[in-house]
């Protein structure tokens, strides 16, 4: 087909899809709104309603200030995405909306696509509801809106809640399955409920990487339990605020990861962690980060029953009050702690218990690494040494152990010197 006649063809899609769209919403139309709209998608443009930058008033919080011209109804969207004529028409380019105030709930449930959907620095005033959707990918970035319910969504690409995403409700990503990667840097889930969640993507199954980093906060809890993660989990750098004594700010119970797992510069969590039964096929990276949960029941960090391939970093900032759990696990590297703090709190369990757990390389607890409650190692087997140099286990328990460490097997060397300070039984 030559030029000419692709030109052709396009402006008489074009023109098609428009005056299906009057017909369709002929009781409502609104050409100020519409006619640009719908010009957009069938020209395969992005349209973009900004002014030249994202400053207020045009970011999506001062939607309330914006003109009438920006604003769209929802149900434009969902035809286009479940009509099957008007989804002929659609560019494989797809949607690509910045910049409007969404209207009325978004319903794509059980839609089927073969184009993106991308609607970012927007604001939504209802529900966005994409279950069993099909879509190439979908973006969200730097949009605003309430609850997201996208259980069993589809893509063949990347889903975006990035760049400042805002949710005030509950997102909903349980059993997707996303062919790219899952990208929440700098997203902001807020919703916080009794008995509810901020974000659960429990068993999801992502291609490629994982990002809840860069600033990302939830303030209500976050599930991927049993997600399949192709890729890294990379929470670097990202706050988790659920505090409560029951449920989990960031629960990963049995998680499988292809990479690795990192919690560390600037991670900060003030509720529990559960990655009990995790499996990392590389490394575990707490590097300088802060696990802040103290209360009766529980602990700060559980990982026990983990089966991590590489090695385990909780060292140089690490700080964990409340007690961390790495009871029968599996470490195929080194367990580095040094610098490491670990305090029990007001926890009822130990400050950090490692109890039937097998490292196969060796094991540092030392160099400014401290412990406030008891350190168990009973029934570990260490493979390489175990360094406790310049290190501080301190019980303050009259009856208490600084150290327990009864049937611990170690292959090579123990080191409790230079500066090593033990308040308790050992």
């Amino acid at each position: 087909m030559n030029q000419t006649n692709s030109i052709k063809l396009a402006q008489s899609s074009e023109i098609t899809l428009i005056e299906m769209a009057k017909r369709r919403f002929a009781d409502d139309w609104n050409k100020d709104v519409d006619l640009p709209f719908f010009t957009s998608i069938a020209r395969a443009k992005i349209h973009d309603l900004r002014s030249e930058s994202l400053e207020s008033p045009d970011h999506p919080s001062k939607a309330h200030h914006w003109s009438d011209d920006r604003t769209l109804k929802a149900n434009r969207i969902a035809w286009l995405c479940t009509n099957s004529q008007a989804k002929s028409l659609v560019p494989s380019f797809g949607i690509h909306l910045i910049g409007l105030n969404i209207t009325g709930i978004l319903n794509c449930e059980h839609s089927q696509t073969n184009f993106r959907v991308w609607i970012e620095h927007s604001n939504f005033i209802d529900t966005i509801d994409l279950q069993f959707a099909h879509l190439e990918s979908f973006s969200l970035g730097g949009s605003i809106c309430k609850d997201i319910h996208a259980d069993g969504i589809i893509t063949n690409g990347s889903v975006y809640f990035d760049r400042g995403f805002t949710a005030y409700g509950p997102v909903n990503l349980n059993r997707a399955t996303i062919g790219g990667q899952l990208d929440c840097r700098a997203g902001r889930f807020l919703h916080n409920a009794e008995k509810e969640f901020a974000f659960n993507a429990t068993s999801i199954k992502v291609q490629s990487n994982v990002f809840l980093n860069d600033e990302f906060e939830a303030q209500g809890p976050v599930k991927i339990r049993q997600a399949k993660i192709g890729g890294r989990l990379d929470c670097s750098n990202a706050r988790f605020l659920y505090n409560q004594e029951f449920g989990f700010a960031l629960d990963a119970r049995s998680v499988d990861v292809e990479e690795s797992i990192y919690l560390r510069e600037g991670f900060e969590c003030h509720g529990r962690v559960n990655l009990i039964r995790a499996t990392v096929e590389k490394r575990l990276d707490c590097t300088g980060g802060k696990f802040l949960y103290s209360a009766p029941k529980g602990c700060a960090l559980n990982a026990s029953a983990t089966n991590i391939k590489a090695s385990v970093f909780l060292r140089a900032g690490f700080e964990a009050h409340g007690g961390v759990n790495f009871i029968r696990s599996n470490i195929g590297g080194r367990l580095m702690c040094t610098g490491g703090i670990f305090l029990k709190g007001d926890s009822d369990r130990e400050a950090f218990n490692l109890d039937e757990s097998a490292i196969s390389e060796s094991v540092f607890l030392n160099h400014g690494f401290e412990a406030d409650g008891e350190v168990d190692l009973c029934n570990a087997s260490i493979g390489g040494k175990l360094d406790c140099e310049n290190a501080q286990f301190i019980n303050e328990d009259k009856n208490g152990f600084s150290l327990q460490a009864n049937a611990l097997t170690v292959t090579l060397d123990v080191f409790f010197i230079n500066g090593f300070k033990a308040v308790g039984q050992v």
